[in-house]
């Protein structure tokens, strides 16, 4: 019996350690486990989170009136969301570089034409002033003949009395 009383001990010691050494084990797969589900969630949002913030700077440069840049082309190439908001926001900063062309095109060609009408109103001031100079003179001798006229009527009619 007591032969047997050691060998239950001596299994019981084995059971003990075995379980111990599956707790060990269970314990250090779960810390493997919840450790890869940090880095792999961590790296998963990176993936998703970078892009965005990629985006989201063109569009702050954007907005503070600085040059507009590109989209990148390895964010247009991707097959999701992200991808496909890449796209649009790419064709969007494409046709806003457009309209900014355009508008510093027609901005080019109304200050031309501000310097020319500007020049074409000196010299139709300059004209206007050489024309009430021609007018003044023109009547002042109307005014001149008129009394020369009247002077001569005046001496070829003497006066009845």
């Amino acid at each position: 019996m007591i032969s047997e009383l050691n060998y239950a001990e001596k299994l019981q010691t084995e059971i003990d350690d075995t379980r111990n050494l599956i707790m060990i084990f269970l314990a250090a797969m779960t810390a493997v486990i919840s450790l890869s589900c940090v880095v792999l969630s961590l790296l998963f949002s990176k993936r998703i989170t970078q892009p965005i913030f990629r985006l989201s700077r063109i569009a702050d440069s954007i907005a503070s009136d600085q040059k507009v840049k590109n989209v990148d082309e390895s964010l247009m190439k991707r097959d999701d969301e992200i991808g496909s908001l890449s796209r649009s926001f790419g064709i969007m900063t494409k046709k806003l570089k457009t309209k900014i062309q355009e508008l510093e095109s027609a901005k080019e060609v109304a200050e031309k034409a501000k310097g020319d009408l500007e020049k074409s109103k000196a010299e139709l001031e300059l004209r206007n002033d050489e024309l009430e100079r021609f007018n003044k003179l023109a009547v002042g001798r109307e005014l001149k003949m008129v009394d020369l006229k009247k002077i001569a009527e005046l001496e070829g009619n003497p006066r009845k009395g």
